[in-house]
């Protein structure tokens, strides 16, 4: 997210972020073919114990793309903007190497269709796989609202004291 050795704190953290240029950002990718591999697995696995951790991680992977999209197209309704995403940034680096104006969506729109896809899916496997979570269905919502609250706390202190630098 930030510069080489810089923590979220330094002032400068971001200064040579935005020379760097990666058409092809594999963070989406990798989180989209996870939220498809753990819908999947929830279809698949009869585990009762290892369906609640399969469906976890196939709500969360889900989630993971849909939530920047949606609030960086709610920006754009709401602010004129777009919120800089990666989905936003490769499709800005599409058009600009192609000049195919559509490119300049396709990412974050197949980020919103797969991850919706999955999230559906999701829900519709845990309603049926494990009734007996989803007939809680405030008590589900309300762990994965704490949960969220959780991560947005800690992902902040995690890259702030546990810092990893993958381009130097």
């Amino acid at each position: 997210m930030g510069d080489y050795g810089k923590k979220p704190s330094d002032r400068d953290f971001r200064a040579e972020h935005g020379k760097y240029e990666n058409p092809w950002d594999l963070g989406p990718l990798l989180t989209l073919l996870l939220a498809i591999v753990f819908t999947y697995l929830l279809a698949k696995v009869d585990n009762t114990s290892v369906l609640y951790l399969i469906g976890g991680f196939a709500f969360t992977n889900s989630f993971l793309r849909l939530l920047p999209m949606i609030i960086s197209y709610s920006s754009l309704l709401f602010k004129g903007n777009l919120v800089t995403e990666d989905e936003i940034v490769m499709g800005i680096l599409w058009y600009k190497m192609s000049g195919l104006l559509f490119l300049k969506y396709l990412p974050s729109i197949v980020s919103i269709f797969v991850s919706a896809i999955c999230l559906m899916n999701v829900i519709r496997f845990l309603n049926k796989r494990l009734p007996s979570l989803m007939s809680y269905g405030w008590l589900f919502t309300v762990t994965s609202i704490g949960a969220f609250l959780v991560l947005v706390k800690i992902i902040p202190f995690l890259d702030e004291h546990f810092r990893i630098n993958w381009i130097r």
